[in-house]
């Protein structure tokens, strides 16, 4: 995709967050070669998920394949714990884990001092990039700047839980009589209660709603759709900031490559990739500091507080 469609000059230099991004990897790399491992760290062996309750269960393949894979790159075996509901999911994070699957916001809750970083969900082409929040709204009720505001109970957020629904909306004390999707991962429902009338505005992840506009299932002569947010990398795997950075860099670093290489991967990495298509995902990018700092900053003073 051209720098004119992100709304960018072509010719520009990079942007700041780029530069520092790659300066960040070349620290590391260079503390990965010549910094010893930091002694006393005991894994936990916990893989911490969380999925909503009471959906799609074929997901626990695909959890269980993760868990199988962050076992080999970490060189222990992991045990799956999964989470049904924010409460739930902030205790078990409390308790620790050495790994975390769960969306964006969910993550950036979590304590710096407890947990960093590690992976982004990756998507196939032409979705390769990190998706915006955006709102899809009827063509006759017209573009509404906060719809949640003035028209709540016509509003649904496509889930209470990640950065491309309730990023930059503000306290849940606004959006009471608003409507919630059940799933971070998946805005499909709420897109089909939009379509068959239920609703006149929905704010959910960019690509799903591509998809119903490409399939027709959104007719685009009676819907609209205009961005809400920044892009973010809405499904992230969290690691325990109490291993070694040298650790967190190769196993970030291992867990990208997976995929990528065909015939190079173990039979548990195959496996996963083949069921990363439940999260609508092909496989993950390395996620940097400087990009999790990023987000801090955008959404840090708008994050709705979710309720269990």
């Amino acid at each position: 995709m051209s720098d004119s469609q992100h709304g960018k000059p072509a010719g520009r230099s990079l942007p700041k967050v780029t530069l520092v991004a790659a300066v960040f990897v070349l620290i590391l790399a260079l503390g990965a070669t010549f910094f010893p491992h930091s002694p006393g760290y005991e894994m936990r062996e916990i893989f911490l998920v969380y999925n909503a309750q009471g959906l799609d269960l074929g997901r626990d393949d695909l959890f269980e394949s993760m868990a199988g894979v962050l076992g080999e790159i970490s060189g222990h075996s992991m045990e799956l714990i999964v989470a049904d509901n924010p409460g739930q999911f902030r205790r078990l994070a409390e308790d620790g884990a050495d790994f975390i699957l769960c969306p964006d916001k969910l993550a950036l809750e979590l304590s710096p001092a407890e947990y960093s970083q590690m992976a982004a969900g990756r998507r196939k082409l032409p979705h390769n990039l990190r998706p915006r929040g955006v709102v899809v709204f009827r063509k006759s009720s017209g573009f509404v700047e906060r719809p949640w505001e003035l028209h709540p109970r016509r509003t649904v957020f496509g889930d209470s839980l990640s950065l491309t629904s309730v990023g930059g909306v503000g306290s849940f004390s606004a959006l009471r009589e608003c409507s919630f999707g059940p799933d971070p991962y998946d805005h499909g429902p709420v897109l089909h209660a939009l379509r068959l009338g239920a609703f006149d505005f929905a704010l959910v992840r960019q690509w799903d709603a591509a998809d119903f506009f490409s399939s027709g299932l959104l007719d685009s002569e009676i819907w609209a759709m205009k961005s809400r947010t920044i892009p973010v990398p809405d499904i992230v795997v969290m690691v325990s900031s109490e291993i070694p950075l040298v650790d967190r860099l190769k196993w970030a670093d291992i867990l990208a490559l997976a995929g990528r290489s065909e015939g190079t991967s173990s039979e548990s990495t195959q496996l996963m990739i083949a069921q990363l298509d439940r999260l609508g995902l092909v496989g993950f990018n390395i996620l940097l500091e400087p990009e999790f700092d990023l987000l801090r900053r955008n959404f840090a003073r708008h994050w709705p507080v979710a309720q269990d």
